[in-house]
C-alpha cells in the first residue's frame, strides 16, 4: 500500500486528509489494515476490503 497525507498538525476541529493506494499481487477478494498513528491517546486502524480485477 502507498499511502500519501497532510503533514501539517491539525489545528482543533480541523480534517486532514489520507489517501491510500492498493496494489494487489493477484485478483480477488482482499483485506487490509491501515493503522494512523496520531497525537491522541489512541491510533485509528482502517480496515480496507475490496477486489482487484
Amino acid at each position: 500500500a502507498v499511502t500519501t497525507f497532510d503533514k501539517h498538525p491539525a489545528k482543533p476541529g480541523e480534517s486532514l486528509h489520507v489517501t491510500v493506494e492498493m496494489t494487489p499481487k493477484e485478483s480477488g477478494m482482499f483485506d487490509e489494515t491501515i493503522m494512523v498513528k496520531c497525537n491522541t491517546e489512541q491510533s485509528i486502524t482502517l480496515k480496507i476490503r475490496g477486489q482487484a480485477i
